[in-house]
């Protein structure tokens, strides 16, 4: 069987760029990687900084892997060609609600052959339950995980790390805090041994770790819910944008809006493509060195559902 490892994560923790830093390492190890990569309506724009370091990159566009995304997403599982030292990576958009999709990969016959699951949460250690009432989906993608990364530590007080690692631990006490370098390490034993489950601690495997996530859950009918008050919006951006009025146009947006990422050709730089990343106040701007998905220049903004639909087209002309 091929060892699957689910990646979730609130929206901005770093998922995408943990699996750009796991894949080399995994490649070096002999493994052959897969990943799956889901966000809302366009995963297309992370998708193609993942297919330097994998030959099989899977794109499933969706709101919600377990529900909207759900046929989508298990049509890729039962595609992927698996060979002996294979592992599946599948990162899930940052508003998912883990646990029915835990429940899926277990029960569905076409994800039987990828055993053991893992559960990957990246905690952004910067951002850690500031969102109001978004906290409690983060939460419940921290409390199911088999295992927790956490990032942005270096851009916080040494207080602040320790307290939002204790904080995770009361929600779950039992997830092993791990870095890149061990998550492959682990992968490789696995691979190496074959066996369909890997001990986290003494009597307490991961498959009875996931069962006991989803057997204690909350009902569905609730909170399940929170992953269904958020949406996302494609606004194109026209080229040769100045970086003034890219910056003042992401500043200006609402507070509804969580996550703000896309591709961008700025007036300063022409023909250069440039990835922007914004998540509350922080934005990060950074060279793209690939051809644009489709020919687009555009921007994915992820948020609140009912604020995200109002935000109107982009209208920033260049020149003026």
């Amino acid at each position: 069987m091929t060892p699957l490892l689910l990646v979730t994560g609130f929206l901005g923790s770093g998922k995408t760029s943990l699996l750009r830093r796991l894949l080399p390492r995994l490649s070096a190890a002999g493994l052959q990687s897969h990943v799956v990569l889901n966000d809302y309506v366009n995963a297309a724009l992370d998708g193609v900084t993942l297919r330097e370091a994998c030959d099989d990159v899977r794109l499933v566009n969706g709101a919600c892997a377990c529900c909207d995304g759900e046929a989508a997403l298990l049509a890729e599982l039962e595609q992927c060609r698996l060979g002996d030292r294979d592992v599946l990576l599948l990162e899930v958009n940052g508003t998912t609600d883990p646990l029915p999709l835990v429940e899926l990969l277990l029960l569905a016959t076409e994800s039987r052959r990828y055993r053991p699951l893992r559960q990957l949460t990246v905690v952004n250690v910067s951002r850690w339950q500031e969102r109001g009432e978004q906290n409690e989906l983060e939460r419940m993608q921290a409390r199911g995980a088999t295992h927790i990364v956490f990032t942005w530590e270096d851009t916080v007080t040494a207080e602040v790390r320790q307290a939002v690692r204790r904080a995770v631990a009361e929600f779950n006490p039992t997830a092993r805090v791990v870095t890149a370098e061990q998550l492959t390490d682990e992968l490789v034993r696995t691979c190496a041994s074959g066996t369909v489950d890997v001990e986290l601690a003494p009597a307490t495997g991961i498959a009875a770790r996931m069962w006991s996530a989803v057997l204690a859950r909350p009902p569905r009918s609730h909170n399940h819910d929170l992953a269904h008050r958020f949406g996302a919006r494609q606004l194109e951006v026209p080229r040769g944008i100045s970086r003034a009025r890219l910056t003042g146009w992401l500043d200006a947006l609402p507070p509804g809006i969580l996550r703000a990422k896309g591709l961008v050709e700025l007036a300063e730089e022409p023909g250069r493509y440039h990835y922007f990343n914004r998540v509350g106040d922080c934005l990060t701007l950074s060279g793209f060195p690939f051809d644009p998905p489709d020919n687009r220049t555009l921007a994915l903004l992820v948020g609140v559902a009912d604020i995200v639909h109002t935000i109107p087209p982009l209208n920033l002309d260049p020149t003026s």
